[in-house]
């Protein structure tokens, strides 16, 4: 078995830490979700140990694309933290009628007492750090966070980062429990308190997952395009002619102004607030102070999908991909393009794709495997046994040469995501499944992880 550790100038460091650093880092600088993922990756009981300690400081020393500032400022805060991490509860506290985690709580109540005005983001980074304590994300944890949300005053970042994890595990919640719906339908029996919703590595993969936000007009727009009603019941003219906008911004997430005509305004930086769903509008506050109210396809972020334009090279012109970051230094975006490479343009060469959702008598511009909802149910315990079944490594992630041999090698799988057991370029199969791939991977990073393909599948679970 391959040491754990690895040695670097006489200082111990944990080995999968480095090589993860090293994954994150290949094509860019380290973001903040990197980085997050790396610390969570290495807390162990809220607490990380010297070898951890050592390789992380190596990362930040020697990453080949350095790090966002967003990125150093997080380390240099949580490698000098050591209040958080001795914070411990007996278990169980009940508070307004709500079995919550106690460790969590005394975790929110210190940053309460250290400051004046609403909760920042690393008050939420420690509760969320502070549910990742044991194997997973449990009922109570969820329960705790929910109670904590509606207590404590988070500003605009701090709420949007713990209502995300809020959204993705009650969406696991609903899942579970609706594959635990017997054969006569009978509602499934009230979860224990500890049992867990989420699994660690699963909870991990939510921080680099570019996944629907909660409690905004875009992910309920999301669910209701994704999965458009079956059943006979009309819906409103209004549901029927949503238009799906890309990106899918979460209170707090830093954007760009773009393509406005008010030429003086583009290319200013701001956050999104929130959304006037009476002017289908996000209410941005510029870096000025001013806050202005702006159409989703005028602002450029992370997760905004792009066609490329006017490029002196003319290979890339029309070409798409998705925004990951933007350099400060370079006045660049960092745009995957279709193919996986990442490549820097300027914010004058990218423009904000919009893609229309299906109306009446039009065909959906969904993707196959999500626009049909015709398509047989399934029971979320085979979901997971198909994504077992194609994590051959059974490392938690499914990279695209294991979906490729769980394809070939097992023809219910190959049914599954309506690709022939035989793949070749040829006859297209290949691109196909590559399709689909790129899909299910909404974070980019060439990897499924379980929510990232329950999210894209969630509207053909039982009931759900």
């Amino acid at each position: 078995m391959p040491s754990k550790y690895k040695t670097i100038n006489g200082v111990k460091c944990e080995a999968d830490l480095l090589v993860l650093g090293e994954k994150l880092t290949h094509d860019d600088e380290l973001s903040i979700e990197g980085a997050r993922s790396i610390w969570e990756e290495a807390l162990d009981g809220n607490k990380i140990t010297d070898a951890e300690r050592n390789a992380i400081q190596h990362i930040m020393k020697n990453s080949s694309h350095g790090l966002t500032n967003e990125a150093k400022a997080f380390f240099r805060y949580w490698l000098n933290e050591d209040t958080v991490s001795n914070l411990r509860g007996a278990g169980c506290v009940t508070i307004d009628g709500v079995h919550c985690d106690e460790a969590m709580v005394k975790v929110a109540d210190h940053f309460q007492g250290r400051k004046r005005g609403p909760l920042g983001i690393r008050a939420a980074e420690a509760i969320w750090f502070s549910a990742l304590d044991g194997r997973g994300v449990t009922h109570r944890e969820k329960a705790t966070i929910e109670l904590i949300l509606h207590k404590y005053n988070f500003d605009g970042p701090a709420k949007g980062f713990l209502e995300s994890k809020r959204f993705w595990l009650t969406t696991a919640a609903d899942a579970l429990a609706a594959g635990e719906v017997c054969d006569d339908e009978a509602a499934p029996a009230a979860p224990a308190p500890d049992a867990i919703i989420l699994r660690r590595a699963d909870a991990i993969g939510l921080e680099l997952s570019l996944l629907t936000p909660p409690n905004s007009p875009s992910a309920d727009r999301e669910v209701a395009n994704a999965a458009p009603s079956c059943s006979t019941e009309d819906q409103s003219a209004s549901s029927r002619s949503l238009i799906h906008m890309v990106p899918l911004f979460a209170p707090g997430t830093s954007v760009c102004l773009h393509g406005l005509a008010a030429d003086s305004l583009n290319h200013l930086s701001g956050t999104c607030e929130e959304f006037d769903d009476s002017k289908k509008r996000w209410m941005v506050r510029l870096s000025t102070g001013e806050v202005k109210a702006v159409r989703p396809h005028n602002l450029l972020g992370p997760g905004s999908h792009v066609r490329l334009h006017s490029l002196a090279d003319g290979a890339f012109n029309d070409l798409q991909g998705t925004c990951e970051g933007f350099d400060d230094v370079k006045q660049r975006w960092a745009v995957r393009l279709g193919s996986g490479e990442v490549k820097a343009f300027k914010p004058e060469n990218v423009k904000v794709e919009v893609r229309a959702e299906k109306r009446p008598g039009e065909e959906s511009a969904e993707p196959p495997a999500k626009r049909n909802c015709n398509r047989p149910k399934i029971q979320l315990a085979k979901l997971r046994d198909i994504f077992d079944r194609c994590d051959i490594n059974q490392d938690g992630r499914v990279n695209k040469r294991e979906m490729i041999k769980a394809c070939r090698g097992d023809e219910e799988i190959a049914r599954f995501f309506e690709v022939p057991t035989t793949i070749r370029q040829e006859d297209g199969s290949r691109s196909k499944l590559e399709e689909i791939f790129q899909e299910i991977d909404q974070d980019g990073d060439r990897e499924i992880r379980w929510i990232e393909l329950l999210a894209y599948y969630r509207h053909r679970v039982v009931d759900f």
